[in-house]
């Protein structure tokens, strides 16, 4: 990388970022959880979802992210366990399978930050305000900054259920950018948005004009997009951005 785009690392004052897939590993997170679940112990060794973790996750992402789409002002994973009992097991007790999904609607505290997150988060804070802009909702987030993400510092935390509706919707982004400039003067152009998902944060930071840097993470659900989004930054870990701002500030 050019050491002039390094150097523009320089002209941000904040930084939003997604939260889970790019700084807590919810692949493992979920992966485990609904292994562990009553629900899938009880299907056949078989099972292609027992025997593929991709395919779990893939099925599972998809019904969830239908379940945001059409329930905006709900908490989407008890929704999303409930319809994925629903096409495994119809057969089950509706009971048992409100309690399972209230249980499930937790997991997200479980889930276990990316080995280089604290550290390269510790780094960016030290030069930008830190924002999550994150599709959980507000009391799970909160747990979750006192469990896995113990150790980060945000400036504000803007979520799903603040907010109303769930990324990739642009009322997310647009609340966003309000709000950092009512709450703390900053300006579009002085807001680098990082995330590893295209579907949900990339392609509407480039709708909104927002300048973007992708976080890689091997993701196995990342959606294959017709049009790949435009990012001005790509790097490898939370780690690989903390490096270029340390680069950028080092060559002053």
């Amino acid at each position: 990388m050019s050491t002039t785009k390094t150097k523009d690392l320089k002209s941000f004052c904040a930084l939003s970022f997604d939260i889970f897939g790019t700084l807590v590993d919810d692949e493992t997170g979920l992966y485990n959880t609904l292994m562990a679940t009553p629900l899938l112990q009880s299907l056949p060794d078989s099972h292609a979802l027992r025997t593929s973790r991709s395919a779990l996750l893939n099925h599972f992402f998809h019904i969830s992210d239908a379940a945001q789409q059409s329930h905006p002002n709900e908490h989407h994973l008890p929704l999303a366990y409930t319809q994925l009992s629903e096409q495994l097991a119809p057969g089950r007790a509706k009971a048992t399978v409100a309690t399972e999904a209230a249980a499930f609607a937790s997991c997200p505290t479980t889930f276990p930050a990316f080995p280089d997150t604290i550290a390269a988060m510790q780094v960016l804070a030290s030069h930008y305000k830190l924002i999550p802009l994150t599709n959980m909702d507000t009391a799970t987030f909160a747990a979750v900054c006192r469990g896995p993400l113990a150790g980060v510092r945000f400036d504000a935390v803007y979520t799903a259920e603040d907010i109303g509706s769930y990324k990739p919707d642009l009322r997310n982004f647009e609340y966003l950018l309000q709000h950092l400039k009512d709450e703390f003067g900053v300006e579009k152009a002085q807001v680098l948005h990082v995330a590893q998902s295209l579907h949900a944060d990339h392609v509407p930071a480039n709708l909104m004009g927002l300048r973007n840097c992708y976080v890689v993470r091997n993701s196995v659900t990342e959606k294959e997009l017709e049009r790949q989004p435009e990012v001005e930054w790509k790097v490898d870990g939370l780690e690989g951005l903390a490096k270029l701002v340390e680069e950028a500030w080092r060559d002053e």
